[in-house]
């Protein structure tokens, strides 16, 4: 398993799609394609949601009947944990990457 996210999609996908019909033409497949992605986007029940769909889950928070989740960030650029002196060895690493012509010294 390399991607839940991606092989989870690949499933759903190959099931509603791809298994379900007999295509003649690409522009069938890709005129079904678009009609799933916007159904599966907005209509389609979601279990992270409280099995709202993404459309009814926003309009249950706007209403007030739903309160909204709060995410944690996905995604971090730095860490508090870094100190000066990682900061600064990375800084370097980097510059020494951009311009190779420095010496290794400059690591120390």
């Amino acid at each position: 398993m390399q991607n839940g996210y991606v092989e989870r999609f690949n499933r759903t996908y190959r099931e509603d799609i791809l298994d379900a019909y007999l295509f003649e033409s690409i522009k069938e497949v890709r005129t079904l394609s678009e009609e799933w992605i916007q159904d599966y986007n907005h209509y389609h029940p979601d279990g992270s949601l409280h099995g709202y769909s993404p459309v009814s889950y926003r309009h249950a928070v706007e209403s007030g009947k739903l309160a909204a989740r709060n995410y944690p960030a996905e995604f971090t650029t730095c860490h508090s944990s870094f100190n000066n002196n990682t900061n600064d060895q990375v800084n370097i690493l980097t510059s020494n990457i951009l311009n190779p012509q420095k010496s290794s010294s400059d690591l120390s």
